[in-house]
């Protein structure tokens, strides 16, 4: 898939899943970058191997978003999908993270289960 054709994908995907954050309050950006080095300078995450990272301030209900084209044109649409879910679920759980200092591993992977079972839950209910 083309970068031009990811963009086009994610776009469509933030639009029909922004509403588990928006509908609690949430304003949020999304940056698509053409690689990594369009992320932000304190990126903590897997560096060029990275679909998404998002950046939140619970306490004004703010944040923004970055997705890697290059990264994610190479997905399919179920992963894609799922990335852009995990992203915006990292939202939901911003508090947790603000009030405690927990392990980045431990707070991916809550965050990638509520993802999967968001995506579950409105799979089902479309049936």
């Amino acid at each position: 898939m083309t970068k031009k054709q990811t963009l086009a994908k994610l776009q469509k995907l933030v639009k029909a899943w922004e509403w588990m954050a928006t509908h609690y309050g949430w304003k949020f950006d999304v940056v698509y970058c053409d690689t990594h080095l369009g992320f932000p300078e304190d990126n903590i995450s897997g560096g060029d191997s990275t679909a998404g990272l998002c950046f939140s301030k619970f306490r004004y209900l703010k944040g923004t978003i970055y997705f890697n084209l290059e990264v994610c044109s190479g997905l399919n649409d179920e992963d894609l999908e799922e990335v852009v879910i995990h992203e915006i679920t990292h939202f939901l759980v911003s508090p947790i993270l603000e009030a405690a200092d927990i392990p980045v591993t431990p707070m991916e992977y809550t965050v990638t289960t509520l993802a999967r079972i968001f995506k579950g839950l409105a799979s089902e209910e479309n049936k």
